[in-house]
C-alpha cells in the first residue's frame, strides 16, 4: 500500500509539473482556446525585437511590435478588431495582451484572426 500512494504521488507531481512548464509564454504570440466558450489572445513585448527568420503568427522580422489585435467572425457575428494599448516609443520591457471571448455556436464555423503594429 505504501508503495502504491508514492507512485500515485509521483505521477501527480509529474502531472502538476508537465502542466505548469507547457504554458509558458514566449514574447509575442496568438492563441485560440476553449470548445464551448472560445477566447482568442495575442500578446507582445515592444521592448523585445523580432528576430530575423522569425514567421511565426505572421510576424515581421527585425521589427519591434507596438500594438496587436483580435478578431472572432462565426456566421453572422463579427467582433471586429480588439486592439491592446499601444507601447509607447520608449519600448518598456512588459507584456501587452488583449483578449475576447465568444460562445461558441456548433452550427457555425469559428474563426479567429490577430495581427501585429510595428514601429
Amino acid at each position: 500500500m505504501k508503495k502504491y500512494l508514492i507512485t500515485a504521488a509521483l505521477t501527480l507531481g509529474l502531472l502538476v509539473v508537465g502542466t505548469t512548464t507547457a504554458q509558458v509564454k514566449t514574447h509575442w504570440g496568438f492563441s485560440e482556446t476553449g470548445t464551448i466558450n472560445v477566447t482568442a489572445e495575442a500578446w507582445f513585448n515592444p521592448s523585445i525585437k523580432v528576430p530575423s527568420g522569425t514567421s511565426l503568427d505572421g510576424l515581421k522580422a527585425n521589427s519591434y511590435v507596438k500594438q496587436a489585435w483580435v478578431r472572432i467572425v462565426e456566421g453572422s457575428y463579427d467582433s471586429g478588431r480588439a486592439y491592446t494599448a499601444v507601447a509607447p516609443a520608449s519600448k518598456p520591457n512588459k507584456e501587452y495582451s488583449v483578449k475576447i471571448t465568444r460562445v461558441n455556436n456548433p452550427f457555425a464555423d469559428l474563426k479567429s484572426s490577430n495581427g501585429w503594429l510595428y514601429y
